[in-house]
């Protein structure tokens, strides 16, 4: 079985670069649910033109520049978690 091709990596990299950089011009106007609409643009053009792993690389990709980018606290992977007294009822 042969792999993707090599060139098919720039354009992964190029929709999520595109979509990032349009998030960061947005940020500060539209809410997270749009930011996330960006990604989701990006992960249906890559399914839409590229092989199905190429296409899953960039929806990993997506996900992942996401919560890093513009979910906060921003610029990490931690985000914010319910305790176990908060999400258990009768706790």
């Amino acid at each position: 079985m042969k792999g993707p091709a090599i060139g098919h990596w720039p354009v992964v990299l190029g929709l999520l670069s595109l979509a990032t950089a349009a998030g960061f011009l947005l940020d500060r106007d539209v809410g997270q649910t749009s930011l996330a609409m960006l990604y989701v643009l990006a992960v249906v053009v890559a399914a839409y033109k590229l092989p199905w792993v190429p296409s899953a690389a960039t929806a990993f990709g997506a996900v992942t520049a996401f919560i890093f980018f513009f979910v906060p606290p921003g610029w990490t992977f931690e985000t914010p978690t319910a305790t176990a007294s908060t999400s258990i009822p009768g706790s």
